[in-house]
């Protein structure tokens, strides 16, 4: 069965990201391909041995970039937010905390989902259902403002449903915040070409 993008058994909200290579090189100014070429100062013939290099470098500093902004910004507008690196089971992670809420991330593929859980739900070693009843009020309350918060300046699709063989549908959603790509065009000149070093090899440089 294929697996997708995963989140915490309870939370406030989860809501996910398109962190596609072409999204991300879009978002941070690599609007063709001439580009990203520059950055490396490789010609396009010098480039046709050094995609692997080029997609597999680029695209981890391009993540880590993002996850920077997303604290950045969260920490601006909500400043009771504070750093830390937590995980909740394999593959979700805490990011941000304050005395009432987690902010946390997981990621697979091409979508990091977003999400936000009770600060005394997680542990290293538990991801289980949490008593709703416990939760104070004030909780909820934040949960709520940086939801709305996250729609309107980050979460560019949104989930769907699973087919039967465990694949996750997502749509494209408007946003138009912060860490949003507002220039379509360069998503329809990367989208394509940029996803996979497999199409990048087929690219007539």
């Amino acid at each position: 069965m294929a697996r997708g993008v995963s989140a915490p058994t309870w939370t406030f909200f989860t809501e996910a990201v398109d962190i596609s290579f072409y999204k991300l090189a879009c978002l941070y100014g690599y609007k063709k391909l001439d580009d990203i070429l520059k950055l490396y100062g490789l010609t396009k013939k010098e480039a046709r041995d050094n995609i692997d290099y080029i997609i597999e470098e680029m695209y981890d500093i391009l993540l880590d970039n993002f996850i920077d902004d997303l604290k950045h910004y969260l920490k601006k507008r909500f400043p009771s937010l504070e750093d830390t690196e937590e995980w909740i089971g394999r593959g979700n992670k805490v990011i941000l905390r304050n005395d009432y809420i987690g902010i946390g991330i997981s990621a697979y593929g091409d979508i990091m989902n977003i999400w936000a859980i009770p600060i005394d739900y997680y542990n290293e070693y538990s991801d289980e259902y949490y008593n709703e009843d416990k939760i104070p009020k004030k909780a909820y309350q934040q949960a709520e403002r940086i939801h709305k918060w996250i729609i309107k300046n980050v979460s560019d699709i949104s989930y769907k449903g699973t087919f039967s063989n465990g694949e996750q549908v997502f749509k494209s959603r408007g946003c138009k915040g912060v860490l949003c790509v507002k220039d379509k065009e360069c998503l329809k000149r990367l989208s394509g070409t940029l996803t996979t070093k497999e199409d990048l090899r087929e690219m007539e440089l």
